[in-house]
């Protein structure tokens, strides 16, 4: 069935704002002007399509024209400060996103902004610190979205990235906080939970993950425990039936033994 007839102008990045799926967004960044496609698509990438109403096991089929396109900025061959330019443009743009709760769109952006940032090779300390500023905002917004999504390791790597930057971050230390505990690593939370504390004795929010990891770790502890003695309390029943099946097998060879003497 045909599900999807539209002519629209879409930004490369954004394309799920518009229900345009990665798979599309991937195929048309290959295409030439005026050039028309068939572009197949399953799994991942017709992730976008849920306004459809496509199975996520579905193999869908688009015949695409590309009629007309503007070329972005290619980060290669900028200068150094073009780049950070570019970098506060995508950075303005993905905390419009995160206020929408687009945060995968927006994950997008800071990943550029990693790409832009990459070397260092600024004169002047203004600049230097322009682009460290740049980098820890992009690396604790990226962990906030990561976070928001579901994606606990990656916002712990985004935190370590962050932290690695300024070590006295609270945010991404309770970030990473609340990814160990979704992820059951309780000591680790606790861990930075209690970081949180040092920085700011007043934030209520780190002392109740810290009780509740603390609770969860002694349910466990107690349930490891009842687990532990059903298995011994098992295997000694086991053991004693092993006994008497042994005694009793001595009694009887006795009794045989006896008979044959007579």
């Amino acid at each position: 069935r045909i599900f999807d007839e539209r002519k629209l102008k879409f930004t490369v990045g954004e394309g799920l704002l518009k229900d345009i799926p990665e798979g599309i967004e991937y195929g048309v960044t290959r295409m030439t002007k005026g050039e028309k496609s068939q572009l197949k698509l399953k799994s991942k990438a017709i992730d976008g399509l849920e306004k459809f109403n496509i199975p996520k096991n579905a193999h869908v089929e688009y015949i695409v024209t590309l009629h007309d396109f503007e070329k972005g900025v290619d980060k290669w061959s900028i200068a150094d400060a073009e780049k950070i330019q570019e970098s506060e443009k995508l950075k303005k743009r993905a905390a419009e996103l995160i206020k929408d709760g687009h945060y995968r769109i927006a994950c997008k952006k800071y990943k550029a902004i990693i790409e832009y940032l990459k070397t260092d090779n600024y004169d002047s300390e203004k600049d230097k610190n322009k682009v460290r500023e740049l980098k820890l905002a992009t690396h604790s917004n990226m962990a906030l979205c990561c976070l928001k999504l579901g994606e606990y390791a990656q916002c712990i790597r985004a935190c370590d990235s962050a932290l690695e930057l300024d070590s006295k971050n609270e945010k991404c230390f309770f970030r990473r906080g609340q990814s160990y505990l979704a992820m059951l690593d309780y000591n680790e939370a606790i861990k930075d939970f209690q970081q949180v504390l040092k920085l700011n004795p007043s934030n209520t929010a780190a002392t109740q993950h810290i009780q509740t990891c603390r609770e969860q770790i002694k349910a466990y502890q107690h349930q490891e425990k009842q687990l532990y003695a059903k298995i011994f309390s098992k295997m000694a029943t086991n053991n004693e039936k092993t006994g008497d099946q042994a005694t009793n097998g001595d009694t009887k060879q006795n009794k045989d033994e006896t008979a044959t003497s007579n």
